[in-house]
């Protein structure tokens, strides 16, 4: 009951922090991060410039998103993808955010007349995005399968 309490607390609002290293540092990320656990789907990166440890004092940005989410952050070049959902699931959302600057660069809303019941560790904005730097794909469950192109423009839904 407490790991859940922790959960419900830590998702009630979707925020996105993005980690740094000290001034004058850089980090060597994938260019492409497109689906969930990274471009091979075993979480592993090339990457070689990561920070080990981080604090307060290495967040570069932070930007507080609408509604709920637990999806993992995608990214294809500047720009990151994730979900939320309103409290009920009647709304879900897919926001696209910079990953330089954290500014929202474009948000959509789907609507959903008839949510799921989520399991109790998870919510309405569990399963994370994929790209393939054309197109971005959101699943929904009831809600739908949605694809955007990167500037946040409905190519379909189903």
């Amino acid at each position: 009951m407490k790991m859940m309490r922790f959960f419900h607390a830590m998702f009630r609002h979707t925020t996105l922090v993005v980690l740094g290293l000290a001034p004058g540092a850089t980090a060597v990320a994938e260019e492409h991060w497109p689906q969930f656990r990274g471009p091979t789907g075993r979480g592993h990166s090339s990457a070689t410039e990561v920070p080990l440890r981080w604090s307060a004092e290495s967040v570069v940005w932070k930007t507080e998103l609408k509604g709920r989410g637990q999806s993992s952050p995608v990214n294809w070049g500047d720009r990151i993808f994730l979900t939320g959902a309103s409290e009920d699931g009647r709304e879900r959302h897919v926001f696209c955010v910079s990953r330089i600057d954290g500014q929202q660069l474009w948000e959509r809303t789907i609507r959903c007349e008839a949510p799921e019941t989520p399991h109790q560790m998870n919510g309405y904005a569990t399963p994370t995005c994929a790209t393939d730097g054309e197109r971005v794909v959101a699943f929904f469950g009831p809600a739908g399968i949605h694809a955007f192109d990167l500037d946040g423009e409905k190519l379909w839904s189903r």
